[in-house]
């Protein structure tokens, strides 16, 4: 295991690409990119979730954490076939 490493699994930063998917799930998702429109709002948006990610990369708990998770994986869509 790398030294910088603290052996403890970390949850990603969940990223919606619409805002009516962060609104109906904006106690699990961390940011908000639906509003990334513009190129101006782009580079925006690019440098707050850059800032976000280096915040939870530095040891911010993602809400996922603080919701009590842990690495359980949460998505908003089923996963294989469905009937």
């Amino acid at each position: 295991m790398p030294s910088w490493s603290s052996g403890r699994s970390r949850q990603a930063d969940r990223i919606s690409t619409t805002s009516g998917l962060y609104e109906r799930m904006r106690g699990d998702i961390d940011f908000d990119a639906g509003p990334a429109m513009s190129h101006a709002d782009q580079l925006t948006y690019g440098t707050a979730l850059f800032e976000a990610l280096v915040e939870m990369a530095s040891g911010a708990e993602s809400k996922s954490e603080a919701l009590g998770f842990g690495t359980e994986e949460i998505v908003p869509w089923r996963m294989g076939a469905v009937l």
